[in-house]
């Protein structure tokens, strides 16, 4: 396109996606949301949803926020093992992290039970808009990581709220 008053070209660009879709791990690997899902359901572990970040403490490490189901019961550290390879198998930077660094960055923390519904139900009684009910599953805020890891604060909040809404 050319603007005719300045007398110039206008560059042309391509829209290719949005950097909060995708964890950066140091530079060396970018997974997307679709590579993580993949992997955890390649365990074949039962999760209600999920959530990822990249922290940094003394290296970066990706911080996976898990909701199992059905009553599972397992080890963090398991869990974390075996979405680690999934990753490793679905993503070649990723597999080199460990091969070529010594890195193993993932690591899971398990929610509440109902952590993922109570944030939605919350975040509906605050009068959110249906784009902002879910968890974001990539880099999610402070705020909503808090939510999350104390839903049952979170649920009796809600409660009372809505309590209150009836009796005023």
């Amino acid at each position: 396109m050319r603007n005719k008053k300045l007398g110039i070209n206008i560059p042309q660009m391509t829209f290719e996606s949005r950097a909060d879709d995708l964890v950066d791990l140091a530079g060396f690997t970018r997974l997307t949301e679709k590579v993580i899902w993949q992997a955890i359901e390649n365990t074949g572990i039962p999760y209600e949803d999920w959530t990822m970040r990249k922290e940094v403490r003394e290296t970066p490490e990706l911080h996976l926020y898990l909701e199992l189901k059905d009553g599972y019961v397992a080890p963090e550290t398991r869990i974390a093992m075996a979405v680690h390879e999934q990753l490793k198998k679905l993503d070649k930077d990723y597999a080199d992290l460990e091969e070529m660094l010594g890195l193993r960055p993932l690591k899971v923390t398990f929610l509440p039970s109902g952590a993922f519904k109570t944030f939605t139900s919350w975040r509906q009684a605050e009068g959110a808009d249906l784009a902002h009910l879910k968890v974001p599953h990539i880099n999610p805020s402070e705020k909503v990581l808090h939510s999350l890891l104390n839903s049952v604060a979170v649920k009796e909040i809600a409660l009372k709220n809505s309590e209150l809404e009836k009796v005023t």
